[in-house]
């Protein structure tokens, strides 16, 4: 069983510095290993929001934000 505080990252990679900076979450694999990358593709995700197929963050996004001026002058925020 994995440690629960382990970060967990989409890629493995050998000890090449750039790949390693953009996968930083796990060890790199040794370099006696003939596995140079062990990559784990997730699926991308869309969501019905008014009829249209949209990315999942601009569903929470947009309402966010509308929401945020909606409520700026009941709750007395000025910028």
């Amino acid at each position: 069983m994995a440690n629960e505080s382990m970060r967990i990252s989409p890629a493995r990679v050998a000890r090449n510095w750039f790949d390693q900076l953009a996968n930083p979450g796990e060890a790199a694999i040794p370099d006696s290993s003939p596995v140079r990358t062990i990559e784990v593709v997730y699926p991308s995700r869309s969501m019905i929001f008014l009829g249209w197929h949209v990315h999942w963050l601009l569903a929470y996004l947009v309402p966010s934000i509308i929401l945020g001026f909606a409520l700026k002058s009941p709750f007395k925020v000025d910028f």
